[in-house]
């Protein structure tokens, strides 16, 4: 990266305005930096065997053990808790300065668990429960106590269209807002979600009443989900 020589910097010969200075570390809040900071991680994961995956630039893997980065926030996940250990000591002896969390729990806004089956299997439980209670604190309308659930995300007999000659939605909720939150948390953790969240999002720019009900219906059944997991939703 190269930048312009502050003002009242005085060179011993030629013109300050004929000269740039090359920056030998990144500089936190360039709007570089965020590409400096993966360019260099990326290639220290290489050195040390790493292979980044071709479909998600975030994912990478050395032999059967998984990274997965976000940004500076990272998880390692692996079969083997000795290869574990010893890609952590590689990256320390690379340089990279890391710190060991421990097992993880939770991951930019997913929570993990883990659990065992009925039949004795481990399985690993991804939730967003801050994420699902914004939704339905957006949808004001859905209570937990008095709300009527629904099996399904959407009604099997009810096809969106623009339904033009409908009444405007009320608005009685934001229904931009909610609309992206829903398509977060489909990306993440509530895949089941993704066509009926996208037929919604085809009428933002003129939602009607029809719409406005297809997202409550939907808002109804994460709901009714969120409760069977044992979690507890307050409307305020």
């Amino acid at each position: 990266m190269y930048m312009e020589i502050p003002k009242g910097y005085v060179l011993s010969s030629g013109v300050a305005k004929d000269f740039v200075l090359k920056i030998h570390k990144n500089i936190y809040g360039k709007k570089q930096a965020g590409r400096v900071w993966n360019d260099y991680l990326v290639a220290k994961l290489k050195k040390i065997g790493f292979v980044q995956s071709r479909i998600n630039p975030c994912i990478f893997t050395r032999g059967k053990t998984l990274y997965a980065l976000y940004t500076d926030n990272s998880i390692l996940a692996s079969p083997s808790e000795k290869e574990i250990n010893k890609i952590m000591e590689d990256m320390q002896a690379i340089g990279l300065g890391i710190t060991d969390e421990g097992d993880v729990k939770n991951f930019p806004g997913v929570k993990i668990e883990k659990k065992v089956s009925p039949d004795g299997q481990p399985t690993i439980h991804l939730t967003q429960p801050h994420l699902i209670n914004s939704t339905l604190k957006d949808l004001v309308q859905l209570d937990h106590e008095t709300t009527s659930s629904k099996p399904t995300p959407m009604s099997s007999s009810r096809i969106l269209f623009r339904h033009s000659g409908s009444k405007p939605f009320d608005g009685h909720f934001h229904y931009r807002s909610v609309i992206g939150r829903l398509e977060y948390l489909l990306a993440c953790s509530r895949p089941e979600l993704a066509y009926f969240v996208h037929q919604c999002a085809r009428f933002l720019s003129d939602p009607k009443v029809e719409h406005g009900k297809a997202i409550t219906w939907i808002g109804k059944y994460v709901l009714a989900s969120y409760q069977r997991q044992g979690h507890h939703h307050d409307v305020q």
